[in-house]
């Protein structure tokens, strides 16, 4: 499964970033030992990547090593190509494979593991063909993208990022390689490939004019050890942002601080994991307040049933209950069938014992939760105080114990395991646990993990919009799905004009068809107006009106798929049920058990109304926590309201 979504595990080249733009890297790559194959396509009836074969017969992949010792070598990634296109499809198993070409030759490179310094340390090849050979110290302009490196891509990536290093005063000093990290069967979304150029730089300038570029500042001293050059293994930094808001609504990010180096970690697991896949939830553990109206287990008097639906809206009080949206999605996921694990921080006291304590009564996992007896759960001490014109200020002296969870607090053996790392936007409110945030998903992302943004935006806890956007973009430029509600989507483009469009003067009917698609309750966001929040890593954006429907786009194809509002219980999905939370579960599911998912619309929709299910009966049901449907019981609302064409 981890390969099928891209999880590279296998030894990757060292590199360090010396310049990062919001179009390209400027990579420093240390010295390297090569294996190489220099053919004619001909030979191979016309395969590019015929040497393929050659180079895996050399390092023991397909069978007995072809070399003199003999000595299975290990694999690496990426491999790479120099030609003038190529198809990626057909090369597998190590990452990247190299390929170069000069009119009709092609070499195809693999670099061998970095315990072979020189190339007489390399076993000698039997085949003549193969060529041991070492490479020195080298820069590259380096662009990434995902998807099938087919012949029309790589010659337009090539072209723009050769144009953006110009641009900058990069001189362009030889041909593009190829770098593919993935095997053909990892599906086309989840792939990992790279365009370089390799390049002669220029002095970093201090600050930049009218460009879209991000301008490192200078790093500060470090004491201790050098710092050693990174895995090129995808999204293993992270670093400081600044934000800047376009006319248009969108907003860019402009990098500002130091890049941190991720270190290796081997947990000693080279079995494979539990099915399904694990997701964690990371954030805060807390508790909700939910309306007293309990569910009565036997059948109500139509007229009591009446009364205490109206009560949902006008309760006579409320009730402290273990919840939160962290928590929430954990446990609605493990009640759906799947595996889920908690990650965050409580006080070792008895609130926080209570919280961990129901979700392992959940059976979810909860070895990544952090006690501390230093700090108290849910209690945040803070100083009252006058400012110069003499109004009453408080600041946080110390934060409660599910604010303040560290970036060594990290559990990396929960998140080597985990496939899809779920967060929300109010883990960025506090300051603490922002650093830790990113820290985690940098993890995530080495480990091979997707990133789950499910905004659940608290507005109220922002100074302001400009302040609200600016904190969650870091977020959403790192994250590979993204789920939003409505309001969210118009309120990160322009909730002024979305708020001006709905109030049309009403007409009851239609003159043709194409007027029925502009409809308030029938509008679908078009790809055109969500590409300010688009970014090229970004593998899903779902934006969900309450169970009434679901908007997706993908970077191939978009659509909504239709579902229900149970009108008389509730008219639009409310929070305090955990319907929103239920949805997001139930998209999780379905995500880490089918992958296809990806690439199949069809397949997309039908396991999408899965999600509306969850949702639905969240609603049914007051009280979030207890209110959280079975994988059984989904599955059959899912059958009865839609038609056996449509499960």
């Amino acid at each position: 499964m981890g390969m099928i979504l891209g999880k590279i595990s296998v030894e990757t080249p060292k590199y360090e970033v010396v310049q990062s733009s919001a179009d390209y890297e400027i990579r420093k790559y240390s010295p390297s030992v090569v294996a190489e194959v220099t053919y004619d396509p001909s030979q191979f009836k016309g395969n590019k990547d015929g040497g393929f074969s050659v180079l895996a017969n050399y390092i023991g992949a397909l069978g007995n090593p072809q070399n003199a010792k003999p000595e299975k070598i290990a694999m690496t990634a990426p491999v790479i190509t120099k030609s003038p296109g190529s198809e990626s499809e057909k090369i597998a198993m190590t990452a990247p494979v190299i390929t170069k070409g000069e009119k009709n030759m092609v070499t195809m490179q693999f670099l061998l593991p970095a315990m072979y310094e020189r190339a007489e340390e390399a076993p000698k090849p039997l085949d003549e063909r193969v060529v041991i050979r070492e490479e020195g110290e080298r820069k590259y302009g380096v662009v990434k993208f995902a998807g099938v490196a087919t012949d029309q891509v790589v010659e337009e990536k090539v072209e723009n990022l050769k144009k953006s290093l110009e641009r900058d005063g990069h001189k362009v000093i030889g041909e593009f390689l190829l770098a593919r990290y993935n095997p053909p069967w990892t599906l086309p979304a989840f792939r990992t490939n790279e365009v370089m150029l390799p390049v002669q730089t220029v002095g970093l300038p201090r600050a930049s004019v009218e460009t879209n570029e991000a301008v490192e500042s200078p790093k500060p001293t470090r004491r201790g050890r050098k710092k050693k050059p990174t895995s090129s293994s995808p999204a293993t930094k992270t670093r400081r942002t600044r934000k800047t808001q376009n006319e248009n609504g969108s907003i860019e990010s402009e990098s500002q601080g130091e890049e941190e180096e991720l270190g290796d970690f081997d947990d000693g697991m080279d079995f494979p994991y539990e099915e399904p896949p694990l997701i964690c939830c990371f954030g805060a553990a807390q508790k909700e307040f939910v309306p007293t109206v309990r569910v009565n287990e036997e059948k109500m008097h139509p007229d009591k049933y009446s009364h205490w639906k109206m009560l949902q809206w006008d309760p006579p009080e409320f009730g402290r209950a273990p919840g939160g949206p962290p928590s929430n999605v954990a446990i609605s996921h493990v009640r759906l069938g799947g595996r889920a694990a908690f990650m965050g921080k409580v006080g070792d006291d008895e609130y926080g014992d209570e919280l961990v304590l129901m979700m392992n009564k959940e059976k979810v996992q909860t070895r990544g939760v952090k006690f501390d007896e230093n700090v108290k759960t849910g209690c945040t001490y803070m100083k009252v105080k006058f400012d110069e014109k003499g109004r009453l200020k408080m600041e946080t002296v110390k934060e409660s114990a599910e604010d303040s969870l560290l970036s060594s607090e990290l559990n990396l053996a929960v998140l080597k395991e985990t496939r899809i790392f779920h967060f929300n936007s109010e883990v960025l409110t506090s300051p603490s646990m922002q650093s830790t945030l990113f820290k985690a998903i940098a993890w995530s992302k080495k480990f091979g993990g997707l990133i789950f943004f499910d905004l659940n935006l608290p507005l109220l806890l922002w100074r302001s919009r400009d302040e609200t956007r600016e904190v969650i973009k870091e977020a959403w430029n790192k994250a590979d799905i993204i789920e939003v509600s409505r309001q969210e989507l118009e309120f990160l483009l322009d909730e002024e004009y979305y708020e001006r469009k709905r109030n049309y003067r009403p007409q009851y009917y239609a003159e043709s068809f194409d007027q029925t698609k502009n409809r308030r309750d029938c509008y679908h966001y078009t790809s055109e107006e969500i590409s300010p929040l688009w970014h090229d890593g970004l593998k899903y954006l779902f934006v969900t009106d309450g169970t009434l429907r679901i908007h997706y786009y993908t970077p191939s194809f978009d659509g909504v798929v239709v579902g229900t509002e149970d009108v008389l219980i509730t008219p639009f999905t409310c929070d305090r049920t955990g319907s929103g939370d239920a949805v997001v579960a139930g998209i999780m599911r379905k995500l880490t058990t089918y992958p296809e998912m990806f690439e199949n619309q069809d397949t997309l929709e039908r396991q999408l109304r899965f999600a509306i299910a969850a949702g639905i009966i969240s609603q049914w049901t007051i009280g979030a926590v207890r209110g959280f449907p079975t994988e059984s019981a989904t599955q059959n609302l899912k059958e009865q309201v839609y038609v056996p064409s449509m499960w």
